[in-house]
């Protein structure tokens, strides 16, 4: 067995069979890329699918002295979804984030999103990385709480829903806060037993400032 072996881990003094057996293992083993936190190099662009990103944590050389990763280019993103159903969150720079590194070549994938042939015979190599999840260390400034006593949705932007019906099923609703129908023009449309009170229960009276109208089913 050659005993002229380097590395950042150290043979114990005896130097046998076992210790250096035990020792070419391990420097096999740190050339496998599991998973990693990273850094978003660069915002995600709109309607883009790919980020670049940079490891976080530094290899070390012979000596223990650091060795700055390279950053990643065109690594896919995972989103929360199905079929033509997702949530979409474009990354920033300086994001952090978790990357997994496939077991083998993903180039020929990334490029068509269908069954291919390996283009090269990397194994766990980080130009296979794929963006699985964020991480985080402080709360969100914008965001959707899924909680056992509930669904909160907080920002301090504005809330866009554009669909063609929406169904609002609750004991009550509570807007705290002006109501504008505008747009194409709008109707509040009530039915037939359907009342507009105010605070102590009491009927009240819609005043228009424009084309808006109150129709009764």
């Amino acid at each position: 067995m050659n005993n002229d072996l380097y590395g950042s881990r150290e043979i114990t003094s005896d130097n046998n069979e076992t210790n250096s057996l035990d020792f070419i293992l391990t420097k096999a083993l740190q050339k496998i890329n599991t998973m990693m936190p990273a850094e978003i190099a660069e915002d995600q662009e709109e309607d883009s699918f790919f980020v670049s990103v940079k490891i976080s944590v530094n290899n070390l050389d012979g000596n223990m002295n650091p060795i700055s990763q390279p950053t990643i280019h065109n690594v896919p993103v995972n989103f929360i979804g199905g079929g033509d159903i997702g949530i979409i969150t474009n990354y920033k720079k300086g994001d952090k984030v978790i990357v997994g590194f496939c077991s083998r070549d993903i180039s020929v994938f990334k490029k068509t999103f269908k069954q291919s042939n390996v283009n090269l015979f990397n194994v766990c190599d980080i130009q296979d990385a794929v963006v699985l999840c964020s991480l985080r260390n402080k709360k969100y400034k914008n965001y959707i709480k899924i909680t056992d006593d509930g669904i909160e949705i907080l920002t301090d932007k504005d809330i866009k829903i554009e669909c063609q019906n929406a169904t609002i099923k609750a004991t009550n609703i509570l807007l705290d806060g002006d109501v504008n129908l505008g747009g194409n023009g709008g109707s509040l449309v009530l039915n037939s037993d359907a009342k507009i009170l105010d605070g102590d229960g009491k009927n009240c009276t819609i005043v228009s400032t424009g084309t808006s109208k109150t129709k009764a089913q």
